[in-house]
């Protein structure tokens, strides 16, 4: 409705209406409600008094008589209110309902410009309008549409491709994806984990690590209206596809069939598939495969690949085939490879143990399974082996094989002799060696009495009574050893003592010492002329050096008294007694 509420006419009258946002003007809807004779309005810009100029979603009309495409007409005042001119138009209503669901008023004015002639001087109005309804009549205020839209479906987020590790994620509100006037007006604030912020239709996260994973919050405003139209929240997890299997253990060659089993997924609908290097088939899919074969030995490449939720990963991992090993007799070695029985002997080959087990059968009927068997030969003779080597593997293979004339063991040397007399005095304590062994042999003897005779033959001395072992020792070229024992007899006892001495370290007749052969629980006891012990001795081999008083000081030049006591051969006791001259 426009009036002209002035007293002068008014000249180029036009008015406008900007719709509001939530409406869409309809087509072919502007038409003029008085005066009754117009013509009805098109929408084109400059065909007629109206239009829609769409650009600025702005309805404008020219009114007053004259009105034409390009220029407004005249409105007169009149008091009865002829001079009212009325147009109406349609708008459509938006469908979306979170543009209405925080502001559901709609109201709509107009703006009435003109121009005229006060008092001789051209003046305009500017667009300022009082409001009046449709009958022309002053209001206070516009009328407002109530739109109650209820409960609005939820906005929700969702992410663009994947949110794999080290993907780019993008995430997105796809209620307006095919929705322009919410697309243009809608403002978007994004924040999210590590200080995330971001404004935009779509939050971008490059490189996603598990650091990003977390809740993203969006919050979504549009032009023109106050309140917060919505937000929304999405949970990122970031999601890494590992894939593991078990390789299963080594096979031989022939007639190998391997048998997988993939694990790792966390999602259903994960998808496997296998590569096989060198194998038939090369790839297989699924969860578990069975019956691999592989064509070759050696260590054999398998890569594992999951696909779960649209990320991926995969595993490589390997097998071993085995082959029969190529077995031949190999080196053995002995030590000693000679020596005298009974000989010990350590045999070794070079056989890896890890490989190979060995029985090991010795000429002499034992045997052993050890990797280094230790064996004794107890008789002498020549000896060989013969080893059978059997793969550990899971290829079968085994070889046997000999090797003769590997140990010598010598044969120890004969033994014995005679000793003539075996029964002696001690006077004359002489007894003739004869051996009786082979002159290649080299013979030693050794008493009891500590002498001995580095020769096959000849006499031994002993220089004392009693009864004496000799041990004769053999020796062979190849170095056996063989020892035989004799027993001789030196009967009879000996003893006699010195009468004078001159301990005066000169290195002649320094010492006082009796000869005692063939006795037993010796003691010998020194008195001076008062009748004081000066020294003692149970030792028939400890000599007196003229000491005094525990050797702390010498015996004076004089005459001393000595005694010694002893048992013979057959225990009887003796006591020998008599004077000594000590002269310095």
């Amino acid at each position: 409705m426009g009036k002209n509420l002035g007293s002068d006419a008014a000249v180029d009258v036009y008015a406008t209406t900007t719709l509001d946002i939530r409406t869409t003007f309809v087509e072919g809807s502007l038409e003029w409600v008085t005066p009754n004779a117009v013509v009805d309005m098109t929408d084109a810009v400059g065909d007629d008094p109206g239009e829609f100029i769409e650009a600025d979603q702005m309805v404008r009309v020219r009114m007053g008589s004259g009105a034409n495409g390009t220029q407004g007409g005249q409105l007169d005042n009149d008091p009865f209110g002829m001079d009212s001119v009325a147009y109406k138009y349609k708008v459509a209503l938006t469908d979306d309902c979170m543009l209405l669901q925080c502001d559901g008023t709609l109201t709509a004015e107009a703006d009435i410009y003109g121009a005229g002639d006060i008092s001789g001087n051209d003046q305009t109005n500017d667009g300022a309008s009082a409001l009046v309804d449709e009958n022309g009549c002053p209001v206070e205020e516009v009328t407002v549409l109530e739109v109650q839209t209820g409960v609005c479906p939820p906005v929700s987020i969702e992410p663009t491709g994947t949110t794999c590790l080290g993907d780019d994620v993008a995430l997105e509100v796809p209620q307006f994806a095919n929705n322009p006037l919410a697309q243009s007006l809608a403002n978007y604030t994004w924040s999210g984990p590590n200080g995330f912020a971001m404004d935009g239709p779509t939050a971008f996260i490059p490189g996603v690590d598990f650091d990003d994973a977390g809740t993203y919050l969006m919050e979504v405003t549009f032009e023109g209206l106050e309140c917060l139209l919505s937000s929304a929240d999405y949970s990122l997890n970031v999601h890494e596809a590992v894939p593991n299997f078990d390789p299963p253990a080594s096979q031989c060659l022939d007639d190998n069939a391997f048998d997988f089993v993939a694990g790792g997924a966390v999602y259903a609908g994960a998808e496997y598939s296998w590569t096989f290097e060198g194998a038939n088939p090369t790839t297989a899919s699924g969860l578990g495969v069975t019956g691999i074969q592989f064509n070759a030995g050696g260590w054999h490449d398998v890569t594992l690949t999951l696909d779960e939720i649209g990320c991926t990963g995969a595993v490589t991992d390997s097998v071993f085939i085995e082959t029969p090993p190529d077995l031949s007799a190999f080196d053995v070695s002995v030590y000693p490879s000679s020596g005298c029985a009974p000989l010990t002997v350590l045999f070794s080959s070079e056989a890896n143990p890890d490989e190979v087990a060995q029985e090991w059968t010795f000429s002499d009927g034992e045997s052993s399974d050890a990797d280094a068997p230790v064996h004794v030969f107890e008789t002498p003779g020549t000896y060989g082996v013969e080893v059978t080597a059997v793969s550990t593997g899971n290829c079968p293979a085994s070889i046997d094989f000999a090797v003769d004339s590997l140990v010598v063991v010598h044969p120890n040397p004969p033994v014995g002799f005679l000793a003539t007399p075996q029964i002696v005095d001690i006077t004359n304590p002489v007894v003739t060696l004869e051996s009786l062994v082979d002159s290649l042999n080299t013979v030693t003897y050794f008493g009891s009495d500590g002498g001995s005779l580095n020769a096959a033959n000849g006499q031994y001395v002993f220089d004392n009574g009693g009864t004496f072992q000799l041990i004769q020792t053999v020796v062979s070229p190849e170095g056996c050893v063989s020892t035989a024992i004799g027993e001789v007899v030196v009967n009879g006892t000996l003893f006699y003592a010195p009468t004078a001495f001159t301990p005066d370290g000169d290195g002649l007749n320094d010492v006082w010492l009796p000869v005692a052969r063939g006795v037993a629980r010796y003691q010998a006891r020194i008195w001076n002329r008062w009748g004081e012990l000066v020294w003692s001795s149970q030792d028939a081999e400890e000599p007196w050096l003229g000491q005094a008083q525990g050797g702390t000081h010498f015996a004076p030049d004089g005459i001393y008294l000595w005694e010694v006591t002893y048992l013979d051969q057959i225990d009887y006791p003796h006591i020998e007694r008599g004077t000594l001259m000590l002269a310095r």
